[in-house]
Formats: structure tokens, sequence, C-alpha cells
């Protein structure tokens, strides 16, 4: 009896979790930090707290308690709202004009960087060579230049020509930075010429030593170069394929790639967007019947669940925060508490956005997953929904697609049941 009570009572509080970690606690601490600025504005509070006689103290608690729940109740209620505002939905037309010309502008930017690279990996691979075509002609010239030189009889010391290309190239690698594909074009050509008239494998000759050096310095640049430039393309390729919907390629050009006015309204729309570049699948048609689909996975539900109540406790507190800004700015101006005031007016919109970001970046982690639960369970949505599977993605797409027509717009399409 008492196991299946304390399983019963962990069952009950696994479903409130979402409630009292996305709404309950953030309305505690709104409460609480407004009940601390009017202690700090008005003394007088606190001692009218204390005066409360001990008959009367259950009732102000108990009146308290229901005032925190119908709070939390209601801020429970308004959280998709909320987030649908943060997003960019219910604004002004003014207001959405500005702030999607800002989005388009900051997309503008990730998509001339992204070309910036693509053309700054292009030219490096034609410094260089390309890694994918076996052994790069650069690094075939000076091995065949080194096993020309190793005939000779001595070595000369490094040319300065080659020592500062070597430095240059050696202090932006420490630093991080792209390598000068200028000194890829030019080094490599002077070194080989240089190891193909000095023996740089006489191990006891320290000049010998020093031009064998810049050879394995040279080619591990050279890999540095490669590696620096794949990574940065691949990482703002992500960057922008998981913050804005759509794809790159033009034929994909359309609805997916519609921004909306936010940042976070336009990491929402990726999720979308995925599913129906993908896959032809219209997540917004789709997503209740693929949360059923996706709830045979429990844990993975479960990862799911608690994501979301992050991102209900970030959106509960960056709107919290703002108005507990405009509240105290406004009644610490009354009260003439100038101190206080600016400490409101300069830490308050700083805090609002901060919760604001960090949203953002935890809806990303959310979108991740809403594509997760795409890719492991739309077949399993199929299944639920009496339909066979397709035998290639070409056949997929189009099943999506007249499902998409018939489930969303009323579309009058063939579709075969297959029943157990």
């Amino acid at each position: 009896m008492l196991t299946a009570l304390l399983t019963t009572i962990q069952s009950s509080l696994g479903q409130l979790r979402p409630f009292v970690f996305g709404s309950l606690l953030p309305s505690v601490l709104f409460l609480a930090a407004n009940m601390a600025l009017l202690i700090a504005a008005r003394p007088s509070v606190m001692a009218w707290a204390n005066k409360i006689e001990t008959d009367q103290k259950g009732f102000t608690m108990a009146a308290i308690t229901l005032g925190i729940l119908g709070f939390t109740y209601l801020l429970s209620a308004l959280t998709t709202v909320l987030r649908e505002v943060l997003e960019g939905r219910h604004l002004p037309d003014f207001l959405t004009s500005s702030l999607l010309a800002g989005q388009v502008a900051r997309l503008d930017r990730i998509d001339a960087h992204l070309k910036e690279l693509l053309r700054g990996k292009s030219d490096l691979e034609r410094a260089i060579g390309d890694a994918d075509e076996g052994v790069p002609g650069w690094q075939m010239t000076l091995r065949e230049a080194r096993l020309k030189g190793a005939a000779k009889p001595g070595c000369a010391p490094l040319p300065l020509a080659i020592r500062e290309d070597l430095e240059r190239l050696r202090g932006m690698r420490l630093r991080g930075c792209f390598l000068d594909t200028l000194s890829f074009l030019r080094l490599p050509v002077l070194l080989a010429d240089f190891l193909a008239t000095n023996n740089a494998d006489n191990h006891g000759d320290s000049c010998s030593s020093e031009l064998s050096s810049a050879h394995e310095e040279l080619l591990k640049l050279f890999d540095y170069a490669r590696g620096k430039a794949h990574h940065e393309f691949l990482r703002t390729y992500n960057r922008r394929q998981f913050t804005y919907p759509g794809a790159l390629s033009p034929e994909n050009a359309g609805e997916v790639n519609v921004l909306a006015p936010t940042l976070m309204g336009n990491i929402a729309r990726t999720a979308r967007s995925y599913a129906l570049t993908r896959y032809g699948l219209d997540l917004e048609i789709f997503w209740t019947r693929l949360q059923r689909s996706a709830q045979t996975d429990t844990a993975f539900f479960g990862t799911l669940q608690d994501c979301k109540t992050q991102l209900d406790f970030l959106i509960a507190a960056c709107w919290l925060t703002g108005l507990l800004t405009v509240i105290w700015t406004i009644a610490f101006a009354r009260f003439d508490l100038w101190g206080p005031f600016t400490a409101v007016v300069a830490v308050g919109p700083v805090a609002t956005y901060g919760w604001y970001r960090v949203a953002c970046q935890v809806n990303r982690a959310f979108s991740d997953l809403l594509r997760s639960s795409v890719d492991l369970f739309r077949f399993k949505l199929l299944g639920d929904l009496h339909l066979g599977l397709p035998y290639g993605i070409f056949e997929e797409r189009v099943l999506w697609d007249q499902m998409n027509g018939l489930t969303g717009y009323g579309r009058d399409v063939p579709v075969t049941y297959k029943h157990p």
C-alpha cells in the first residue's frame, strides 16, 4: 500500500512539474521581489505586517496563498500568448515592420558572411589544394623538392622572406584567425625552391634542422587553414539553419523562407521549415498528432517536456521582469526615491533582455528536439493514421503533401488506408 501511494504521489508531482517550474516558481519570485521593493520603499509595510494579530495571520496567509495560486494560474493560461508576442505575433503593424526589417538585415549579413567564407574556402583550396583529392598538389611538390635537396651536400640559412611569412602565419594561427591566402600562394613556392637546393635531412646541421622544421610547420599550417575554413563555414551555416527558417538553395524559396519579426519567432519557425523541406510534412498541421506518437518514447518525451518547461520559465521571467521594471520605475518616481529609480532603470531593461536572449537559446534546443521528433516518429504517426510506409524519400514527400492537403485544407486527394 505504501509503495503504491508513493508511486501515485511521484506520478502526480511529475505531472505538476511543468506548472510548478514553468509558472509557480517565476510567480513566487516576482511577488517576492515586489514585496522586497515595497518594504524598501515603505518600511512601514513591515511594521504593519508585524502588528497583525495572531488570529488574523491564518486568514492573511490563506489569502496570500490563494492570491499566488490565482496569479500563477493566470500566468500559466497566458504563457502561449506571451510566447507568441515574443515571437512577433499580435503586434501592431508599424512595430512589426520595423522589427522585421532588422531581422531581414541580420539574415542578409549572415548570408553574405557565408558567401564570403565559401569564396575564401575556394581560394584556399586553389592555393594549397583540396584534401579530398588525395595528397594536395603543394604537399607533393614540397615532398619532391625535399627529396631532390637531400642529395645536396649542405644547407644555407633560411631566407628572411620565408621566416617572415612563417612568423606571420604562426601568429595568425595562435590568435585563431584565418590564415593569409596570399602567403600560401607565395610561401610554398619559396620553400619548394629552397628545399630543392638545400639538404633538410642533415640532422647534425642547425640550418638543416631549421629548414626541416619550417617544412613540417608549413604542412601543419596547411591542415589548420583547411580545418579552420571548413569549421567556420559549417558553424555559420548551422547557426543560420538553427536561427532562421528556410534553406539556402533557390528551389526551396517560398513559404518556409518567410521571416518572423523577432529572433525568437524565426527560431520557432525553423522546426516547421525543417519538416517541410526535408519530408514535406507540415508541422503546424500534424504537431499534436505527432506529439501523441512521440509519447510512446517516455525518455524522449520527458526531455521534450523538460525543455518546454525551461522555455516557459524563461518567457515568464522575461515578462515579469519587464513588468517589475515598469511598476517600480513609476513607483520610485512617485515616491521621489531617485537612487532606487536609477537602479531599476539601469538594471531592469538589461535583465529583461537577458532573459529574452537566454529564452532564445533554450528555444533553439527545443526546436532541435522538435526536428528530432519529426525524424524519429513520423513513421509512427503514419502507422497511427493507418497509412502504409513509403518506399523512399520522394514517395514520402508526395504522401505528406497529400496528407497536408487532406487534413489541413480539406482537399480531395487519393489516400489508401492500411488496416492491421
